[in-house]
C-alpha cells in the first residue's frame, strides 16, 4: 500500500469484511447498514481513508445531511482519532489533502438542492452516512459524479450507511433488502453487509475488562453469543432492548419492516406476509384497480371468517391502456377468475382523445377488450364511490380501516389478545414492498394519512379499493364471534371483536 504518512487504522471484523469487499469487489454500490451502534460511521471514515492512502492523485467525498452531523460525527472524530491529519487539514475548505495528491473533502447538505451543485465534479469514492436522510433523486444524482480520470488504476465506488427509516428508507429497502431493481438498475452492481451493535466491541470493552476476557475471545463467539452480552453487560444494549417493540426492532435489531414514523407500525414480515393462495370455496373475491402512469390490479378474498387477504397482483407501466387491459385479462383468465366485480379509480373515464386518438374514455376501453377476451366472464366494472359521510374523508376513513384490520397485540406470554385479519401473499410484491415504507404525515387530520409521493401509491390505492368494497358493513345487535376470537369472549377487547364482526 503506498502510505506516505504513519497511520495506524484499526478495523473491527465487519469493517475488514466492509473494506476488503469494497475494495477489491466487483460490485460499485455498497449498502452498510442495519441496527444502531455497528460503528458504520468510523467504518465509512476508515474505508475513505484507506483508499486515499493506496490510490494517488484520487478524490474522495464523505458527505452528512447537515454540518453539525459533518463536523460532530465525521471530522473532530477523524482528527480526535488520527491526530497526524489535522497538519494536512484545510479547515476553510474542509478538506484533508494528502502527500501522495489525493483529498478527502467533507459535504453536507443542510438544503434539498445543495447536493446538486457538485454537478460536474468527480470522486472515485462517494460515501454518503446516514443515507437515509437523503432521497433516492439525491443518491441517483451523486452517482453521476462517481467517476475518476486522475488515476486509471482505482474503480469508482459508492458507499451508503443507513439505519431504517427517513426519507430514503424505501429506495435503500427495495435496493439492499428486497433485491428490487428498476430496468435501468444492474443488480450485479449492488452489495449490502448488515451492522448490528454487537459488531461494535466498544459498547462491551469493559465489560470484557471486569469479566477477564480479551477483544479477540469476543471476536470468536457467534453472533447469538456477542447479542447476549451486548444487551445484558452493555448500557447502550440494555437500552436499546427495553425499547417498545417497534423501536427495538428498528434500532436494536436493525428491521427494516419497522422504524420510526412508519404509518402503518403493526406491519411485521413474518406475520402479514403469507405464501400463495388461491380463494377456499364460497369466499368472496373482489378486484381494485388503479389506474395512471402506473395501472395496478390488486385481487382479495374475505373468508366465513372476516379476514381479507390480497392475493392476486398485476402491476403495468409504459403501455397503452388496451395492452394494460390486454395484460391484465390473462392474468385473471391465467387464475381462473370470472365475473369478478372490479372496482376502479374514477380517473378511468377521462377523455383520452388528446392522447390516444379515441373517443373512448381508459374504463370503455378495458371493458371492450375484458369482452373481447373474456366473454360472459369479463369482470363487472363499478367506479369507487370516495363519498364518506365521516368527516374526515375517503382517505382518511380507508387509511383507519387498513390500521384496524393489520393491527394485533400479544400479552406477556406472547398470546393474541387481537389478530390482523388482513394478509398479503408473497407473490404480491409491489403491494407488500411498498406498505411497510409509508411514512406518517404529522400535519394530517388525526394522523390519518402519510406523506406522499416518497415512495409508488398505487398497489395500495388500488388494494384499498378492494377491502373498502368487501369488507363487512357494520350490522346492528351482536352478531356470532368468527371461531378465531371465541377464545376472546372474556377479555376486555370483546366489545371491540364483537363491533367488528
Amino acid at each position: 500500500m503506498s502510505n506516505r504518512i504513519p497511520i495506524d487504522i484499526a478495523l473491527q471484523p465487519k469493517q475488514r469484511e466492509l473494506f476488503e469487499r469494497y475494495d477489491q469487489g466487483p460490485e460499485r454500490i455498497f449498502g452498510y447498514g442495519g441496527s444502531r451502534g455497528g460503528a458504520k460511521s468510523h467504518g465509512a471514515r476508515a474505508v475513505m481513508i484507506l483508499r486515499r492512502l493506496k490510490y494517488a492523485n484520487t478524490p474522495g467525498y464523505l458527505i452528512r445531511k447537515t454540518l453539525d452531523d459533518l463536523r460532530d460525527n465525521h471530522i473532530r472524530p477523524m482528527m480526535r482519532e488520527y491526530p497526524i491529519l489535522e497538519q494536512y487539514f484545510k479547515k476553510q475548505e474542509k478538506i484533508v489533502e494528502f502527500p501522495n495528491g489525493s483529498y478527502i473533502r467533507f459535504i453536507s447538505s443542510d438544503n434539498y438542492d445543495d447536493i446538486f451543485r457538485f454537478i460536474g465534479k468527480e470522486a472515485a469514492d462517494v460515501i454518503v452516512d446516514q443515507s437515509e436522510q437523503f432521497t433516492q433523486e439525491q443518491i441517483e444524482f451523486l452517482e453521476t459524479i462517481n467517476r475518476c480520470t486522475t488515476n486509471l488504476d482505482i474503480t469508482p465506488k459508492m458507499l451508503l450507511t443507513f439505519n431504517p427509516g427517513d426519507a430514503g428508507h424505501q429506495y435503500h429497502k427495495r435496493i439492499f433488502l428486497d433485491k428490487q431493481y428498476e430496468s435501468y438498475e444492474r443488480p450485479e452492481e449492488y452489495a449490502f453487509i448488515r451492522a448490528y451493535g454487537w459488531d461494535n466491541v466498544e459498547w462491551v470493552r469493559k465489560a470484557l475488562i471486569q469479566d477477564h476476557l480479551t477483544v479477540a475471545e469476543y471476536y470468536l463467539w457467534d453472533s447469538d453469543r456477542r447479542f447476549q452480552y451486548f444487551i445484558t453487560r452493555s448500557d447502550y444494549g440494555r437500552n436499546l432492548d427495553a425499547k417498545p417493540e417497534s423501536q427495538r426492532k428498528a434500532q436494536l435489531l436493525g428491521d427494516f419492516d419497522v422504524f420510526e414514523g412508519q404509518f402503518f407500525s403493526m406491519w411485521r414480515r413474518d406475520l402479514h406476509i403469507i405464501d400463495p393462495m388461491s380463494p377456499p370455496e364460497g369466499a368472496e373475491v373482489v378486484a381494485g384497480l388503479d389506474y395512471g402512469e402506473r395501472t395496478v390490479l390488486e385481487v382479495q378474498f374475505m373468508d366465513h371468517e372476516g379476514t381479507i387477504v390480497n392475493f392476486l397482483e398485476c402491476y403495468t407501466e409504459a403501455m397503452s391502456p388496451a395492452e394494460r387491459a390486454n395484460e391484465i385479462a390473462d392474468v385473471l383468465i391465467n387464475a381462473g377468475l370470472k365475473k369478478l366485480r372490479m372496482y376502479y379509480d374514477t380517473n378511468m373515464d377521462i377523455d383520452l382523445k388528446n392522447y390516444y386518438g379515441t373517443d373512448k374514455t381508459p374504463a370503455q376501453i378495458f371493458r371492450d377488450v375484458f369482452k373481447l377476451k373474456m366473454g360472459e366472464n369479463a369482470p363487472q366494472m363499478i367506479k369507487v364511490s370516495k363519498a364518506s359521510t365521516d368527516k374526515k374523508g375517503y382517505r382518511a376513513v380507508t387509511n383507519e380501516v387498513m390500521r384496524e384490520l393489520l393491527d394485533w397485540r400479544k400479552n406477556k406470554q406472547g398470546e393474541y389478545e387481537k389478530r390482523p385479519h388482513f394478509f398479503v401473499t408473497r407473490n404480491c410484491q409491489h403491494l407488500r414492498v411498498t406498505m411497510p415504507v409509508f411514512q406518517s404525515d404529522k400535519e394530517s387530520v388525526e394522523g390519518l394519512d402519510f406523506i406522499r409521493g416518497q415512495t409508488i401509491e398505487d398497489p395500495y390505492d388500488a388494494a384499498k379499493y378492494c377491502t373498502m368494497a368487501i369488507r363487512k358493513p357494520l350490522k346492528k345487535g351482536p352478531p356470532a364471534l368468527p371461531p378465531r376470537a371465541r377464545d376472546l369472549i372474556e377479555s376486555e377487547e370483546a366489545e371491540d371483536i364483537r363491533a367488528r364482526f
